[in-house]
């Protein structure tokens, strides 16, 4: 007996009329479609009751509180100049230097930094000589 193979249909709506899955894409809008109407009809009170809600802390990822004493440490610690220490976070040697004078405020991203080079200096000062004695000999 001999079996002859026939070809998928292929249509906009599918193969052989099956309707293709949808997409990740199109499913996340539908989510959101059910969200919305949820918080129209009901409010935000419904939400909850319709839908798994968490909530997360973000605990351990503020930024520490550090002041111009910590930063003059920082790079005494270091053994660097504000210059050195400006480039390496990556702001102007001013900013260095208002930071150490308590005229500006350190940001949040400066404090993180700081405090790494803070947590683990001699890791910091090895890479600093890395980056010096590969400047000198370019």
């Amino acid at each position: 007996m001999s079996r002859t193979k026939t070809k998928p249909t292929r249509t906009k709506h599918g193969v052989n009329g099956v309707a293709p899955s949808p997409t990740r894409g199109q499913k996340m809008v539908a989510s959101l479609k059910a969200v919305v109407e949820t918080l129209e009809s009901g409010g935000r009170t419904a939400v909850p009751e319709k839908f798994t809600v968490r909530t997360v802390r973000r605990a351990g990822f503020g930024a520490p509180a550090l002041c111009a004493a910590d930063v003059v440490r920082i790079r005494a610690e270091l053994g660097v100049s504000q210059a050195v220490l400006a480039a390496l976070l990556g702001v102007s040697t001013s900013t260095v230097r208002a930071w150490e004078q308590g005229a500006n405020p350190l940001s949040g991203m400066a404090s993180r930094f700081l405090s790494e080079l803070r947590r683990d200096p001699e890791y910091w000062k090895a890479r600093i000589n890395q980056a010096a004695a590969k400047g000198v000999n370019e």
